[in-house]
């Protein structure tokens, strides 16, 4: 099987690592915002069976992992502290991280049927909502709420 990691932050390195551990998981490749950006986590990553994703290759992946975090951490922590709740910081991520999502549609559309595409990506229940309406027929799991709780718990208290 052949696994595709976008988002090759600390959340995408750590789950390409782990992925490259499975037996039955042929090739792990990296897709980050810049292929420079892309070769750089691969290196840290580390492994034989981990590669970037260059623009053009084939588009025949078993699993998607979709990781971005369009929000860097210090705009994070400035969104949690002038957040009321964390309805308003999960809707200020979503309006973020969804113009990272966009993006990427039209890479989406080219995938096989097959390709299941995993959403790690915050809030996911957003991102996994907008996916399924634009992306009808693909194969799309959401997961990772607690992140989100352990993540704003720690800030608020």
């Amino acid at each position: 099987m052949r696994c595709l990691i976008v988002g090759a932050g600390g959340t995408g390195q750590s789950v390409a690592r782990g992925i490259a551990k499975i037996k039955e998981i042929s090739k792990v490749y990296v897709m980050n915002r810049t292929l420079k950006s892309s070769i750089r986590a691969v290196k840290e990553i580390g492994g034989k069976k981990v590669e970037a994703f260059k623009e053009g290759q084939f588009l025949n992946f078993d699993y998607v992992i979709v990781t971005l975090c369009a929000v860097p951490f210090k705009e994070r922590k400035k969104n949690i502290k002038k957040s009321k709740n964390t309805y308003e910081i999960r809707q200020r991520e979503l309006e973020i991280n969804l113009l990272a999502i966009k993006k990427l549609i039209p890479f989406f559309k080219k995938l096989p049927l097959k390709t299941k595409i995993i959403l790690m990506t915050n809030p996911v229940d957003g991102i996994e909502n907008y996916l399924k309406k634009k992306l009808p027929r693909k194969k799309i799991f959401g997961f990772g709420l607690q992140l989100d709780i352990g993540r704003y718990s720690k800030y608020l208290g």
